[in-house]
């Protein structure tokens, strides 16, 4: 059984141009992005200590993971602005449990 879970890169882009600009998509394993052969998803990322296996077997459609390498770890900077300035009530935790 084949399910379709949006209308396709070509058709949304011609459809709704203003709307139709994701370039990325981050998950608990891995960032996805549009680069592969017409736009097709990409898995440049996975994150520490995610192989690509593990997402390859996650993911119900085909990734391109030639090159995939691990997702840059954050600076003890940028966790203290997502911490103390952009999140400082731990919202974050209720979407995605670290």
């Amino acid at each position: 059984m084949a399910v379709v879970s949006g209308v396709g890169y070509p058709r949304a882009r011609a459809l709704s141009p203003p709307y139709h600009d994701v370039h990325r998509v981050v998950t608990n394993l891995d960032v996805l992005d549009f680069g592969g052969t017409g736009h097709a998803p990409r898995l440049p990322h996975t994150h520490p200590g995610v192989c690509v296996d593990e997402v390859l077997a996650a993911t119900s459609f085909r990734l391109d993971a030639a090159e995939t390498r691990p997702t840059r770890e954050p600076t003890g900077e940028e966790l203290a602005l997502l911490r103390d300035l952009l999140d400082p009530k731990s919202l974050r935790d209720k979407e995605v449990s670290s």
